[in-house]
């Protein structure tokens, strides 16, 4: 043990040397990117990536108006149930914000920008994405219901 930092007496080289500086206190002393690495702390993972608002207002104009087109149908409440459950399930699902990386779409609810948006495309409020029988999964999870 040394004397000094209280680690072990081990150097970058593995090999037990008494009195030597010790591996951590070495690296520490020589490796200023390792130093600084552990003074920042860890790094926070960037925030999911989501289509830009250009492409989701794009796909929501798309999708409200084939939506408005067939009659403005909704699906049943098990067919509802079933996308959503494959919707969480899918690796493009942020749990945290409910909504989907691969569209933007909120699972359970419209986002506000998709809610204002719907709004001047209908005059009244859109439902979500995964209500509307017209709707499809950008990544081919699920289809629309023909009726």
């Amino acid at each position: 043990m040394n004397k000094t930092c209280g680690h072990p007496d081990i150097p970058p080289g593995g090999e037990l040397i008494p009195g030597a500086v010790c591996g951590v206190c070495w690296i520490w002393a020589n490796r200023s990117d390792l130093r600084e690495a552990v003074e920042r702390g860890p790094v926070e993972s960037p925030p999911p990536a989501y289509p830009s608002l250009a492409e989701q207002a794009a796909n929501l104009v798309d999708e409200v108006e084939r939506w408005k087109a067939a009659g403005r149908p909704l699906v049943d409440a098990a067919t509802l149930e079933r996308r959503q459950a494959t919707c969480r399930a899918c690796p493009k699902y942020d749990p945290e914000r409910d909504r989907c990386q691969a569209c933007g779409c909120g699972v359970e609810d419209v986002p506000l920008l998709g809610k204002l948006a719907g709004w001047l495309l209908t005059g009244e409020s859109v439902p979500p994405k995964l209500h509307m029988s017209t709707a499809s999964c950008p990544e081919g999870r699920w289809l629309p219901v023909v009726s």
